[in-house]
């Protein structure tokens, strides 16, 4: 009743007392919903780079964007407990028996299972991880400018949409190696700034197969 009409999720997370690090979730497919409850709590709501702070103390669910930055805003008092309902990207990986548990016996809501396959985003998690950090400390930095928190993400996705891969790069993209007797794939080629070189994100083909994770 709280959520809105026609979500669907794969997976809750309960917390207490956490306070996040500004981070991603790399293994979510689409939005996030979020609310949170406290006991003589101050502060500790939900930092976005789309939007700030937002309010998670109320009637219903709110909802982010969990592929993109987000962080945990300080808070001091007693006890801070927040439900998170989202879908995780492994659902194809389940069991057939497992899936119809959730689904049947446990009351989930659950996507389709081509809805769990990871859009591909413009930019790298590798990349967006690095936006988290950078962005988070200008928002405190200026005492919650969320222009400036973006500016300063956008800097960073600036760097990396410039520099692009050559036609001989991008023929790596989709390559299967072998190390230490695991099979990888390569998924992306892509500029990173911090080691001011051309890196490659793979995983781990032997688990996934063509299911790409992030």
């Amino acid at each position: 009743e709280r959520l809105p009409p026609g979500t669907t999720f794969t997976s809750i997370t309960i917390n207490m007392n956490l306070q996040s690090r500004p981070h991603i979730d790399a293994y979510n497919v689409g939005l996030s919903y979020i609310i949170g409850f406290g006991t003589d709590v101050n502060g500790g709501g939900l930092w976005t780079l789309a939007d700030g702070i937002l309010e998670i103390y109320g009637e219903n669910f709110v909802q982010f964007d969990g592929t993109m930055p987000h962080a945990t805003m300080a808070f001091t008092g007693g006890t801070r407990i927040t439900l998170i309902y989202y879908t995780a990207r492994n659902l194809m990986q389940l069991h057939p028996d497992e899936v119809t548990r959730l689904r049947d016996d446990l009351g989930f809501p659950l996507p389709q299972t081509q809805d769990t396959q990871p859009p591909l985003l413009e930019i790298s998690s590798t990349v967006r991880m690095d936006a988290a950090e950078v962005a988070f400390k200008e928002f405190i930095n200026t005492k919650h400018d969320v222009s400036a928190a973006q500016a300063k993400a956008e800097g960073i996705f600036r760097v990396y949409r410039a520099k692009q891969p050559t036609a001989e790069m991008l023929t790596l993209v989709g390559k299967i190696f072998k190390n230490d007797d695991v099979l990888w794939r390569i998924v992306q080629v892509y500029y990173y700034a911090q080691f001011k070189n051309f890196v490659v994100d793979y995983y781990n083909y032997d688990i996934f197969g063509e299911n790409t994770p992030p």
